[in-house]
């Protein structure tokens, strides 16, 4: 995790207005951000198969990305690129 100036954690504080969650443009690129408490989520994650046994979509996710080996991530670029030329 990178670590953030006491301007910068303010200046996102008040971006949330307390909201959970928020989208802002920053240089043309889309940031979004979402708060969590992590004094009441945190929870050990050395246990990765039981993590993945609770959130059965999780587990759903990451075996339709095994059984699709040719399957590949896409940069928000590429996605707004794609997007775009089916709208042409």
């Amino acid at each position: 995790m990178a670590a953030l100036s006491d301007h910068v954690k303010e200046e996102l504080k008040h971006a949330l207005k307390d909201e959970n969650a928020a989208m802002f443009q920053i240089d043309g690129e889309i940031i979004s951000i979402e708060k969590e408490d992590l004094d009441s989520d945190f929870e050990d994650v050395s246990d990765l198969s039981t993590k993945i046994k609770n959130y059965p979509e999780l587990k759903e996710s990451l075996n339709r990305y095994l059984n699709h080996p040719e399957m590949r991530r896409y940069t928000a670029k590429e996605l707004k690129g794609k997007r775009n030329a089916r709208r042409k």
